[in-house]
């Protein structure tokens, strides 16, 4: 399997990433983001050689047709539920990222392909975009602002897809 192949696998498997953070002492910011199509896999290219660690740096581009961003702020109640203080949701077209995929030599010799980063290139900007026009609380723009970096924390907690060759 090539790596443009592998990565390709895995963006048609990926469906979903959560991630939660504090915002302040009362509330947290729940980040949701549902990918509507499976993302395409394009133009995997070498980025860099250590030969230490016997292993690749690979690049790959992505493009995702449709993604949903949902940025929620929810606070404890008195059931240990979870109290919804405020929501806002961004429909998303064409979004870009970057897959880091790193190919290792392992003791028994085999090729070893991992995906080890997921990077969404224009994520907070494409938010900002979309929330022109829109009542912006100070969460809001706060959660906007950090909603890639919180979509790059919601990846890296899911299990890293590998592949042996």
């Amino acid at each position: 399997m090539d790596v443009t192949g592998f990565v390709q696998q895995h963006l048609e498997a990926l469906s979903l990433v959560v991630t939660a953070v504090r915002y302040d002492v009362f509330s947290q910011t729940i980040f949701w983001m549902r990918f509507d199509s499976p993302g395409l896999s394009d133009l995997c290219s070498f980025v860099s050689t250590v030969s230490e660690g016997d292993f690749y740096r690979m690049s790959c581009k992505i493009h995702f047709p449709a993604v949903t961003v949902r940025l929620r702020r929810e606070g404890p109640t008195t059931t240990n539920a979870h109290n919804t203080f405020e929501a806002i949701n961004f429909p998303l077209v064409n979004i870009s990222a970057k897959a880091e995929v790193i190919i290792m030599l392992n003791s028994t010799r085999h090729l070893v392909m991992r995906i080890t980063e997921l990077n969404f290139l224009n994520l907070s900007d494409e938010l900002t975009t979309a929330a022109k026009g829109k009542q912006m609380s100070l969460w809001k723009k706060d959660a906007v602002g950090r909603a890639q970096l919180l979509a790059e924390q919601a990846y890296l907690q899911r299990n890293s897809s590998s592949c042996f060759i």
